[in-house]
C-alpha cells in the first residue's frame, strides 16, 4: 500500500522522539510516502497485556478486526498527546466502519489501566471501541523492536516531569499509527503531525473494505 513503509528503513527512520520541537522537524521530513518492499512483511506477535479494565488481553484482540494502533507513555510531553488527539480524530472519521483503534503503553510502570484511561478521555478518545493496553513494559517494547523492526529505548540524559512530581527518562518510540489487518498483518504506517495521516488511513481502509 502507499504509505506503508519498510521495515529497514523505518527501523533508521522510524523512531520517535518526544520532545515536541525535534520530534516535529523530524516528522516533517518523514511526511513523504514510501512505498512497500514486497520482499518485506510485518506482523504483530502473540503477546500478554492487560485492558483499561484490568483484565488479561493478548493477541486475539486483533484477530478479525482491522486495528488502528499506537505506541504511548503518559507522561509523554510531546508527541503522544498529539497522537492520541489524530487517532482520535481518525476514529471520528471512520466511525460506522468494521475498525478498532488499540494504544500500547511503553511504560507500564506509571501507566496504570486508570492511568491510561484518564490520558485517553483527555485527549478525545472514545473508549467504546478503543483498546488500552498496559502490563508488562518489556512485552510491549517487544513488540515494537522485533514485529515491527523499530526503535524504542529510554533516554537516560533527556528526564521529563512526571504526574506525581518526579521525573522519568524520555522514551523514544514510534511516533506514526499502525493500521494492522484482521490477520495481524502491518498494512500501512501514517503520520500523525498533520491531516495528510489521517487522509491516507481513511482512504486506504475504506478502499479495503469498499466503503
Amino acid at each position: 500500500m502507499k504509505v506503508a513503509i519498510p521495515a529497514l528503513i523505518s527501523a533508521c527512520l522510524g523512531v520517535g522522539i518526544c520532545g515536541f520541537g525535534a520530534a516535529y522537524m523530524y516528522n516533517a521530513r518523514m511526511n513523504q510516502q514510501i512505498p512497500t518492499s514486497p520482499a518485506l512483511e510485518l506482523s504483530i506477535s502473540e503477546f500478554s497485556l492487560i485492558d483499561q479494565n484490568g483484565e488479561l488481553a493478548d493477541q486475539s484482540i486483533l484477530d478479525g478486526n482491522y486495528t488502528v494502533a499506537g505506541f504511548i507513555f503518559t507522561n509523554c510531553p510531546g508527541l503522544c498527546p498529539i497522537m492520541t488527539r489524530t487517532m482520535a480524530d481518525a476514529q471520528t472519521r471512520l466511525r460506522g466502519l468494521d475498525v478498532q483503534f488499540v494504544s500500547f503503553s511503553l511504560d507500564a510502570e506509571r501507566d496504570s489501566p486508570e492511568a491510561m484511561v484518564a490520558f485517553a478521555e483527555t485527549h478525545g478518545a472514545d473508549l467504546d471501541n478503543w483498546i488500552l493496553l498496559t502490563g508488562d513494559t518489556e512485552e510491549t517494547r517487544r513488540i515494537v523492536r522485533e514485529d515491527l523492526l523499530l526503535v524504542v529505548d529510554d533516554e537516560t540524559d533527556n528526564q521529563v516531569p512526571t504526574a506525581d512530581g518526579g521525573t522519568m527518562a524520555n522514551i523514544l518510540h514510534p511516533t506514526r499509527m499502525l493500521l494492522i489487518g484482521p490477520n495481524r498483518k502491518v498494512l500501512g504506517m501514517y503520520s500523525v503531525m498533520d491531516g495528510s495521516g489521517v487522509d491516507a488511513l481513511e482512504a486506504d481502509l475504506r478502499q479495503i473494505l469498499g466503503r
